[in-house]
This record gives C-alpha cells, sequence and structure tokens, in this order.
C-alpha cells in the first residue's frame, strides 16, 4: 500500500511495503535534468529505460527498448528470451526526467545517453545476466574492455549552478583516477585511489575518505552555490566537517555528460553503474535525506 506525505509542499510518492518502488521524483520536481537507471525513477514516466542490442552470431544484430513491468523493474525473463544465446549490449539509457507524463517516444535531443558502438557495456554473456547486488548492472569495466555512456550537450542537461547528484555504482577497487560522471569546466565525480572520493570543478576540489569496497555504493554530492559549500557523501559515510567550502562557483558552459569516463572520454570508472540522477538545485537536509533514503531502501545499502 503506497501512501502520499508532504515535503517542502511537494508531494512525493513512498515505496510500497515491499519496498519495491522507491520512487526518486515525480512530475512535480521540475528540477530533475537527468535521470537514468534499469528501474521507474518516478511515477509519472511511462517510457522505456534501456534500449539493447542482440548480438546475433549471424551478424544480423537487431536492438530492442525494455519498459518497466509492474514493480518498476526491467522484466529480465523477456530481456533474456529477446537475447537467447545471444550476448546483450547496453545501447541507451533513456532519460527519465523529460516530459515524464507524455513520454512515449524517445528522442535523441532528449538528454538521452548512448554507448558509442565499439563501447557499449555487455549485460548478458553466455546466457549470464552482469548483476551487482543481485540486480541488473551495466558493467563498465570488462576484462580489457572499457565503456562508457555519453549524453550530448544541449539545454537539458545544463547546470547553473546549485546542483545535487547522485551516482550508484560499484568499484572494483583499481587505483588511479576513475570517473563516475563528468562535464567537461563544471565538475567531476572520481576515485582518486581505492579509498577516497573526489568532487572537483574547474577550480578546486574536494576529498571523501572511504574503505576500500567493491560492494554496491551510493555515491552523492550537493552543491549550493550561495556560500560556495560542496557536501559529499558514500551510503552513510560524511567528510568532518560535512560541508566543505570551494570557491568560484562553477560554470555553465554548454559540455556534454559523461558516465563512466572523464569529460576527455578517458580515466574510465572501472566497475559497475545501476543508477545516476541529477537535480538542477541545492537540497536541504531534509529533502537531501528523503531521496538518498528511498535509494538506499530500493537498493539495502545502509
Amino acid at each position: 500500500m503506497s501512501v502520499l506525505f508532504n515535503i517542502s509542499s511537494k508531494i512525493i510518492l513512498e515505496g510500497d511495503s515491499t519496498e519495491d518502488l522507491n520512487y526518486v521524483f515525480n512530475d512535480l520536481n521540475t528540477d530533475v535534468v537527468a535521470a537514468y537507471g534499469f528501474r521507474r525513477l518516478s511515477p509519472d514516466y511511462y517510457g522505456a529505460l534501456i534500449r539493447v542490442r542482440n548480438k546475433n552470431p549471424n551478424g544480423d544484430d537487431t536492438e530492442k527498448d525494455f519498459y518497466p513491468n509492474a514493480d518498476g523493474k526491467i522484466d529480465i525473463d523477456e530481456l533474456m528470451s529477446y537475447l537467447g544465446d545471444s550476448q546483450g549490449f547496453l545501447v541507451n539509457f533513456y532519460n527519465q526526467a523529460v516530459n515524464a507524463k507524455t513520454y512515449d517516444n524517445p528522442e535523441n535531443n532528449d538528454g538521452n545517453s548512448y554507448a558509442p558502438n565499439a563501447l557499449q557495456p555487455r549485460i548478458v554473456v553466455n546466457k549470464i545476466l552482469n548483476r551487482t547486488n543481485g540486480l541488473i548492472s551495466a558493467p563498465l569495466s570488462q576484462g580489457n574492455a572499457v565503456d562508457y555512456l555519453k549524453v550530448d550537450s544541449g539545454s537539458i542537461n545544463q547546470i547553473t549552478g546549485n546542483m545535487f547528484a547522485y551516482f550508484v555504482g560499484a568499484h572494483d577497487g583499481t587505483s588511479g583516477n576513475k570517473t563516475m560522471f563528468s562535464k567537461n569546466g563544471e565538475y567531476e565525480f572520481i576515485y582518486t585511489n581505492p579509498t577516497t572520493v573526489q568532487y572537483s570543478d574547474s577550480n578546486n576540489s574536494v576529498n571523501l575518505n572511504v574503505s576500500a569496497s567493491s560492494d554496491l555504493r551510493i555515491h552523492s554530492f550537493n552543491r549550493n552555490t550561495d556560500n560556495n559549500t560542496i557536501d559529499l557523501q558514500v551510503n552513510n559515510t560524511t567528510p568532518n566537517p560535512a560541508s566543505q567550502s570551494i570557491p568560484n562557483a562553477i560554470t555553465s558552459a554548454n559540455d556534454s555528460l559523461y558516465i563512466g569516463a572523464s569529460a576527455s572520454s578517458n580515466d574510465y570508472f572501472l566497475g559497475d553503474f545501476q543508477e545516476l540522477v541529477i537535480f538542477n538545485s541545492y537540497k536541504d537536509a531534509t529533502d537531501k535525506a528523503d531521496i538518498l533514503n528511498k535509494v538506499k531502501k530500493y537498493y539495502n545499502a545502509y
């Protein structure tokens, strides 16, 4: 049984008692500019979640959009039936933030992410689905292969300054700069080594030390341009002090968004990706906690 409650004058739909539906936003959250994931993130979104390529051994590859079923997830049986004995590659994550109530036909200019053909994450190999914590995920590294997704520059994914974003993924513990997502001249969210997460803009950076782990994690940052501060968080780990100063607010450059790579298309994230949502606003403590608690419930990541 779903319940409604009010936060900051916005009606939010909470997930049901089985915790299958912990929606992150709805059509009243007009500050959501990008939302990608293997589940339905808004009760008002009716479009496809992903597009998958069936790499048929005969060479006649086909592609298909997959929609959420009644519990808001990809129908794994449908996906595996479509692929048969073939490998499955992720072609698109569709942007669930755009025109949620009427979104039927995804278009490239709607802020949808896509994978260059040679860099499409392989989500099914030898009839085995890639999973993290039991749920379908996109491997952004596999053997010697590294993959990423890109959202072409455009007004739909521009950030004016204040912002809140979270990224759900599992890092493999490899050292070096491994970018979860980035925009050139605006921000990057990276592992500088296996135990340090960093937010950086064109001028400054903030580090958060976290214990080394390949478990799924929920990474978030909250940017306030009024006082030029940034709040980092990985699951329940926060810096001390929790809010740190970053002089010089970020710009609003018209740059592409990269998921799993830096803006120069390198420093690839070595791990698995499940979800990214970006809000074009700073979140106060109540709204931030509400969003992250919904995500944590869904992924059982506390």
